[in-house]
């Protein structure tokens, strides 16, 4: 996956749910060394979110995690929340949450599994994450403080799974969840009430529904075709050294089609053809002024199939040849000195 991002309006939620609890947010991001622009951008990177859960347990203790969710307000996932609370119900809402999730995080996956004895709603992390306890206290219990938003009249909630060992104090979460919670388990989920799931929604609203869904997803879309293309760069960086690298491998790679890149990268304003010309170009000019390489070992480098072929790209791009720019750089850094 590539860099992994979190809405910065949620981390904001949290840290003004620490702040209702009468900790000092100022001192939390210092202890972070984080600093508060993060939260005047839509994302932020896990790592903050990282840093600012352990400086709070560290100045206030592990409850980070829970108290957190007293800062949760109906509009922390922007659009997303607004749609889910004017669901018709909540396994409306629960399946908008599974569906659009990615415009929160792309660090897990949520799932709805309407088949089990009662309905299932947990997340999957990206295998590659190590997720801190409290930020997993946070996600749960964010979740639960949403359900309750959207059904307030009835507790929904018929058991807690944390994939996370059980702490020495219990009671906090007992007090808040109101549910039995299974401690080490394999999963990170909510096991809820089919009759509640289907309970009509007091704050039913199908237009304002329809408008924060469409909201949902040209963000979604938007992140998608973002996240592809550093995928493709990505692609191109890795292997830009081989002979014969094409979209049609690439796509291969990604596991996409041929046309779904092609289509993805034209809403960006760019292509492969373009991607693959400009990353060279970037890496010529490097190899050129900063290592004594030969022009051959050059194109090789950057998959050219021989020296004349890159040569030819090289004058198209800096209208000269890659020696007689050489000469020009070594001229430069010789009168600099």
């Amino acid at each position: 996956m590539g860099e992994v991002y979190v809405l910065s309006s949620w981390l904001g939620s949290c840290l003004k749910g620490f702040q209702l609890r009468d900790w000092n947010q100022t001192e939390i991001l210092n202890v972070a060394a984080v600093d508060p622009s993060i939260f005047s951008k839509q994302y932020c990177t896990h790592h903050h979110v990282y840093d600012i859960f352990r400086a709070a347990e560290k100045l206030y203790g592990i409850s980070a995690g829970l108290e957190s969710r007293r800062g949760i307000v109906p509009n922390s996932f922007s659009s997303l929340s607004l749609a889910m609370l004017a669901a018709d119900n909540l396994g409306v809402g629960l399946g908008l949450m599974v569906k659009y999730s990615a415009m929160v995080t792309n660090a897990y996956d949520c799932y709805l599994d309407e088949d089990a004895a009662n309905p299932i709603f947990g997340f999957k992390l990206c295998s590659e994450l190590d997720i801190p306890s409290m930020v997993s206290d946070a996600i749960i219990s964010t979740a639960v403080r949403t359900f309750r938003f959207v059904q307030p009249q009835h507790n929904a909630i018929l058991q807690i799974d944390l994939a996370r060992p059980k702490p020495k104090d219990t009671l906090q979460y007992e007090r808040y969840f109101k549910a039995p919670i299974h401690w080490g388990s394999k999963q990170f989920a909510i096991h809820l009430s089919s009759d509640c799931l289907a309970l009509p929604s007091m704050h039913a609203h199908p237009e304002l529904l329809e408008y924060n869904e469409n909201k949902c997803i040209e963000k979604v879309q938007e992140l998608e075709s973002s996240s592809l293309l550093s995928s493709v760069k990505k692609y191109l960086r890795d292997n830009l050294e081989q002979e014969g690298v094409s979209i049609e491998k690439a796509a291969e790679s990604l596991e996409i089609s041929v046309r779904t890149m092609q289509r993805s990268l034209r809403t960006d304003g760019t292509s492969f053809k373009h991607l693959l010309d400009a990353m060279r170009q970037l890496e010529a000019q490097k190899y050129i002024e900063t290592t004594p390489l030969s022009i051959t070992q050059i194109a090789h480098s950057l998959g050219f199939s021989d020296a004349g072929n890159f040569t030819r790209a090289f004058k198209r791009w800096f209208q000269c040849s890659p020696n007689q720019y050489r000469r020009r750089t070594s001229k430069k850094i010789t009168s600099a000195i």
